[in-house]
């Protein structure tokens, strides 16, 4: 009995302890496929900070920047590597399957590493499931702003720190973007973290409260300016004119409006305060006298212009339930040549379902013809002639069509020194600025004082084929071509209308102006403003209401999702979007030679 008994109790030992193996190795699998699922989620939500334009794939330059951040090396033959090994389907991108499935080890395990629970990105993650903290992001940026922020952050922190709320600042300045830009060609002294892709993750959570000040949407000229600033002080970054493809793509991120797009989540309701309003009406500023004579005008295309090619497609509601497709409500934008080859000029576009998407040109063609016109038009009617265009927000499309502005107007001095302008790569999207700044370069004194004063020549309101033109600076001869930025139409317009509707031009003088504005989508509402004013005469700011903006920026809509949209055509042929799923054209332009593109979301 007591055998058998002992033999019972050995079995039963010994089945327990297969339960309680079996039970381990349960507990383990389980363990490891939980460890599995969260690598997965962190290494899906490290892709997802990656994209930077949230196109759903990693471009090779998102890829590098990832590297940089992770704090791997990151020369060209290693990316380069890197890349071709995930990029599986070999389409040009990184899509999140193939980071999922390819990433190398080593290259995972600097990643849960940076992003797993318990790291500082964790701790920061977590404010989006917190209540919002006592802090507000003040952020510093360029000119009068950046100077009002010493006199008036001062006074923002003397109030918040009473109530217990912090108030920290945040660089999002061109220089500081710049420098964010560039980590690996600066010490360890000068490094500067990216404020903007930080402020940009806090705005996605309830905790945001940022004070965004105006910031500076800058030119070509404008960054050269900065970049030149910040060698001289001994930053080494790379030089904007002379540089690889690759940095300007890294610069390219710093041009125009590069802060809005953001950290602007939401879409803008600005409204006058009432307490404002009655003080506009209580103490209105000066306005100049209209004339019902007034020869001031605003000109504008009647065709062959963005306004006159729009072509819009709905993305159907139901895209992503009535395809299986992986690529389903995604687009690509491709230029179809004469002989039929094709080029893809952006690889991935994801859009939501009901989204409206547009497509139109701008042909060059007839852009130039329209400039040639209407400055022989100033020219008879003795009224200056004056550009307004935003080539700052529309970074692609307005310094194109500015540069063509130039270049008709001074069209005799451009074919005459066709060589000077071709060997010292002369930029008429830079401005008339540019062709002074290469002058001045060259070295040939006896050419530049040829060329300068063919140049002077032009400016002159005497009997020259030209008229004179609108001036920036009359007293230092800065006209409104010299440089993209300087007349920006949502300011120089307002302030012309201040002004009786007149300009300066280069006799120091008020003068009645031909307001150019090619495309037709704004310039009707200024030519109407123009008309009632020298018919009613000027605005009364004692009296007049105020109008409501309500812009439709969120999530990168309309114009704030344009710049990586707009194409200058290589050739005569087609640009056109495509269904990545289906191959259907869901809409698309034919374009002459160098016509412009632009594509937008809304």
């Amino acid at each position: 009995m007591r055998t058998q008994a002992l033999r019972r109790v050995l079995v039963d030992g010994r089945a327990a302890a297969r339960a309680t193996g079996v039970r381990s190795l349960a507990t383990t699998d389980e363990t490891r496929a939980t460890a599995a699922k969260r690598e997965l989620a962190v290494l899906a939500e490290a892709f997802q900070r990656y994209d930077g334009d949230a196109s759903g794939a990693l471009d090779r330059y998102e890829i590098e920047r990832a590297l940089e951040d992770l704090k791997i090396p990151h020369d060209e033959v290693f990316v380069d590597d890197l890349f071709k090994a995930l990029d599986k389907n070999k389409d040009g991108t990184v899509e999140l399957r193939e980071w999922l499935d390819h990433l190398p080890r080593g290259t995972r395990l600097k990643v849960a590493e940076k992003f797993a629970p318990g790291s500082a990105l964790d701790e920061y993650r977590a404010i989006r499931f917190t209540v919002p903290t006592a802090s507000i992001v003040y952020t510093y940026t360029d000119e009068a702003p950046m100077l009002a922020t010493h006199s008036l952050l001062p006074i923002v922190r003397a109030f918040t720190e009473s109530a217990g709320v912090q108030c920290e600042l945040r660089d999002i300045s061109l220089a500081g973007r710049v420098l964010a830009n560039f980590p690996d060609n600066l010490d360890s002294t000068q490094r500067v973290d990216d404020e903007l892709s930080k402020l940009g993750e806090l705005c996605k959570t309830p905790a945001a409260n940022v004070i965004k000040l105006p910031n500076i949407s800058a030119s070509i000229p404008q960054l050269e300016e900065c970049v030149a600033e910040l060698r001289e002080k001994g930053y080494d970054v790379p030089p904007f004119a002379t540089s690889s493809e690759e940095i300007q793509k890294r610069y390219a991120k710093v041009l125009g409006s590069a802060v809005n797009p953001v950290l602007r989540e939401g879409n803008s309701d600005r409204r006058v305060a009432k307490a404002v309003k009655e003080f506009a009406k209580a103490n209105p500023h000066p306005m100049g006298a209209w004339s019902p004579d007034s020869k001031s005008h605003v000109a504008h295309m009647d065709g062959d212009d963005f306004y006159g090619s729009e072509q819009s497609h709905v993305v159907p509601f139901d895209i992503k339930e009535s395809s299986t497709h992986k690529d389903a409500g995604v687009v690509r934008i491709e230029f179809v040549s004469e002989d039929g080859s094709t080029k893809i000029l952006k690889n991935k576009t994801p859009l939501q379902p009901g989204e409206v998407i547009d497509a139109s040109k701008m042909d060059v063609a007839a852009l130039r013809d329209f400039y040639k016109q209407e400055i022989d038009d100033a020219k008879d009617k003795g009224v200056l002639f004056s550009l307004h265009l935003k080539a700052t927000m529309m970074k692609v499309s307005d310094p194109i069509m500015f540069g063509h502005c130039v270049e008709v107007f001074y069209r005799d001095t451009f074919a005459k020194h066709a060589e000077f302008v071709k060997e010292h790569q002369v930029d008429a999207t830079k401005g008339l600025g540019d062709f002074y700044a290469k002058l001045e370069a060259c070295g040939d004194a006896q050419l530049k004082e040829q060329i300068s004063n063919e140049l002077e020549e032009c400016l002159k309101n005497c009997d020259h084929v030209r008229p004179p033109l609108a001036m920036v600076d009359s007293d230092r001869g800065v006209t409104n071509l010299h440089v993209p930025s300087d007349i920006i139409i949502d300011a120089s317009m307002p302030a012309a209308l201040r002004e009786s509707g007149k300009m300066w031009g280069p006799d120091g003088e008020l003068a009645d102006t031909k307001y150019v504005i090619p495309d037709r989508s704004y310039a009707t509402s200024y030519k109407k403003v123009v008309e009632h004013c020298i018919e009613h005469g000027a605005f009364d700011p004692s009296t007049m209401g105020a109008v409501s903006n309500v812009g439709l920026m969120a999530q990168k809509a309309q114009e704030y999702g344009s710049h990586d949209k707009t194409f200058e055509a290589p050739a005569q042929g087609s640009i056109r979007v495509v269904a990545r799923d289906t191959g259907e054209v869901c809409c698309g332009v034919f374009c002459g030679r160098v016509d412009g593109v632009s594509g937008t979301r809304r």
